[in-house]
Formats: structure tokens, sequence, C-alpha cells
């Protein structure tokens, strides 16, 4: 586990991993940009705009896809900082975070 070790991935009592989340609504497409340190958060685009839900729909979504794993938003309704829990073991997570440096 290189770089996104050190995401503060942690587990959840809820059975799952909590990512922090750093979102960036009215994008061409969704990605998953990859680790930022500076932000300590998973960088993600989001193709949706920040109304009514609609870009937070699309990351539970678009993650869940992404993971395997149903994904709910546990914070940052309303901010471009979130938390999502990724109901997922953690070495799971991780190992699919790690395949998107690997390209």
């Amino acid at each position: 586990m290189k770089e996104f070790s050190k995401t503060p991935l942690q587990e959840s009592r809820k059975k799952g991993v909590v990512l922090n989340i750093h979102a960036h609504a009215g994008k061409p497409d969704f990605k998953i940009k990859g680790f930022s340190k500076w932000q300590n958060a998973i960088e993600v685009e989001v193709k949706a705009f920040p109304q009514k839900g609609n870009a937070n729909a699309e990351i539970e979504k678009k993650l869940g896809e992404f993971f395997q794993a149903s994904c709910t938003l546990l914070s940052g309704f309303s901010s471009s900082k979130k938390r999502v829990l990724v109901n997922a073991e953690l070495k799971k997570v991780a190992e699919k975070l790690e395949s998107l440096e690997k390209g």
C-alpha cells in the first residue's frame, strides 16, 4: 500500500471504510483522480452540478460501482469536502485505490 496507505482510510464500526473525498462538480465526466496530500482526501471529479443533491447521488453511485459495494455519504452534503462510507473491507478498498496509480 503505497500512497493510499497514507490516506485516512478508516475502518468504521458500521462495517466498512470511511473515505475523505474532495469533490469537483460540473466536470465533463466522473473521474477518481487519486490521493491529494494537500487535501488529505481522494480527489473526485463529478459530472453533475451540486444542485438538489445531484452531485452527492452521483458520488454514491459511481463510487459504489468502482468499489463494487454500497456507498453512503456521511457528511459534507453541501460541501466539496465529504466523508463516504464504503461497505467493503479495508484491504479491498485500498487495493482498488492503488489500482488507480497503476493506470
